[in-house]
């Protein structure tokens, strides 16, 4: 069953892997232009300031919903629908996570703005387990990559090793420490 449902969630990311998110932009920021794949296209060229040697064009363009919410109380905030779009060139896709990675801070309209690649919940739930095993890993001075969706690396003494969850992974490099320091 495991196997099943990794494959299950290795085609749904595939499925998600040109998709971009944008985090940080309000509603109804988009209600001027003529279509909201247009609104995107020219914001990425003034946010980010990219040239392209052909012009960005966007295949798909939406918000996502926001799913139920509690019952609001006036002045509470809403949850914000972030927009997911989908460059037509993957070295357009590239370019923009590169750009974002480089400038790290960028703002728009006075709210912070990120752009990162799109997952399914159970990759996203991978990446924050795989932040938290990195942030352990420096102490050991291990490298440890995100190989496919489901998959971790961990290149320990010149052998790569692989991993299907962070706690395998903090298990090894707990035993793995403990044994070094024990030599």
């Amino acid at each position: 069953m495991k196997t099943i449902a990794r494959e299950l969630s290795d085609l749904e990311d595939r499925n998600y892997a040109g998709n971009l998110h944008i985090f940080g932009i309000s509603e109804n920021t988009e209600k001027d232009a003529n279509s909201f794949i247009e609104f995107i296209e020219s914001w990425l060229s003034l946010i980010l300031g990219l040239k392209f040697d052909k012009e960005i064009e966007i295949e798909r363009a939406h918000r996502i919903p926001s799913g139920k919410q509690p019952n609001l109380t006036p002045g509470q905030p809403i949850r914000l629908r972030a927009p997911i779009f989908r460059p037509l060139r993957y070295h357009h896709t590239e370019a923009i996570l590169t750009n974002m990675r480089k400038t790290q801070h960028v703002e728009w309209n006075g709210a912070r703005i990120t752009i990162a690649h799109d997952y399914s919940k159970e990759t996203g739930g991978y990446k924050k387990g795989l932040l938290g095993t990195m942030t352990k890993s420096k102490r050991t001075q291990h490298l440890i990559l995100l190989r496919g969706h489901s998959q971790y690396c961990i290149l320990f003494k010149g052998k790569t090793m692989i991993f299907w969850s962070p706690a395998d992974i903090l298990a090894f490099l707990d035993t793995a420490t403990q044994t070094e320091m024990s030599i």
